[in-house]
Parts: structure tokens; C-alpha cells; sequence
């Protein structure tokens, strides 16, 4: 249920100048009458163009910086180093909140994520594959090493989302 126009000036009055400039530049995902109350709040608070001329600079520049920054990828090594060793990824989210987030770092922490993850279901799927059909060591690693040859091939067809 969504909520009435009574609740949304409730809701916005409470809410910054930036949150309402915000819903008004995404209002594709709020409703036409949330967007209406949105503005008539900014209408109330006398916002002044170069306030909302700021906040649209700030969000297109954070935009092309976001698109700049996903395409800084993995090296190999930082890769392989995810994918066998899977805690790694835990000590460079640990960097990012040491750091201010810069979108370079959240990149890489979304790719290590994504490769950690898939080391764990692939020593998973080889300890399965290993046991159930009697695979000698060597074959056992090097079915491993084929799993980490796979993930970073299919890695190159897709980018990491950095609003989550």
C-alpha cells in the first residue's frame, strides 16, 4: 500500500534538501505523487537553482566516475590470490572502510567478492567430483585450476554494480 499524501509531506518535511533533490532526478522509481510532494516541499524551502545547478553537476560527476572506475579490473594475480585464498576480500572491504570508498577500491572488492565466492563453490564442486568419481590428485588440481580458468573468462563479460 502506498502511503497517502498526508504521510509523504510528513516523510519529506523531515528529509534534506539533497534526499528531495534526489527523488525529483530518480523519479522514475517513486510514484507521480510522491514526486508532486517532493517538489512542493523544495517549492516551500526556497531552493535556489544554484543549489539544485550544484546537485546535478555533483550527480553527473559521480556518474562518469562510477562508468571510469568499473573498468578497473582484477590483475591476474589479485584473481588467483581470490579465488584460492577465499578470506582475502574480507581484509579489502576492511581497507575500504579504512579509506573513503573511492569507487577504484569498491570495484576490486566487488570483483574479489565475486571470485571468492567462486573458489569456495568450485573446491566445493571439485571435493564433489573428486569423491564421486575417484579422481587421482593431480587431475583433482587441475580440474580446480579449470573451475579459476572459467570464472575469469566469464568475469570479462560482465561489470560489478556499485550502488549496492
Amino acid at each position: 500500500m502506498f502511503p497517502s499524501e498526508e504521510e509523504l509531506r510528513e516523510r519529506y518535511s523531515t528529509w534534506s534538501t539533497h534526499n528531495l533533490l534526489s527523488v525529483l532526478h530518480n523519479k522514475g522509481q517513486y510514484t507521480p505523487l510522491a514526486v508532486e510532494v517532493a517538489r512542493a516541499e523544495l517549492g516551500e524551502r526556497n531552493v535556489t537553482t544554484s543549489v539544485v545547478d550544484a546537485f546535478l553537476k555533483r550527480q553527473q560527476d559521480l556518474e562518469i566516475e562510477k562508468r571510469i572506475m568499473q573498468c578497473f579490473h582484477l590483475t591476474f594475480w589479485e584473481k588467483a590470490l581470490s579465488f584460492f585464498v577465499w578470506f582475502t576480500p574480507f581484509f579489502l572491504e576492511r581497507a575500504i572502510k579504512a579509506t573513503d570508498g573511492r569507487y577504484t577500491i569498491m570495484a576490486k572488492a566487488r570483483q574479489s567478492r565475486f571470485f571468492s565466492i567462486a573458489g569456495f563453490v568450485s573446491a566445493l564442486m571439485d571435493a564433489f567430483f573428486t569423491t564421486y568419481f575417484n579422481l587421482p590428485p593431480r587431475l583433482s588440481i587441475l580440474l580446480f585450476v579449470l573451475f579459476f580458468v572459467i570464472f575469469c573468462w566469464r568475469e570479462t563479460k560482465f561489470s560489478y554494480d556499485l550502488n549496492r
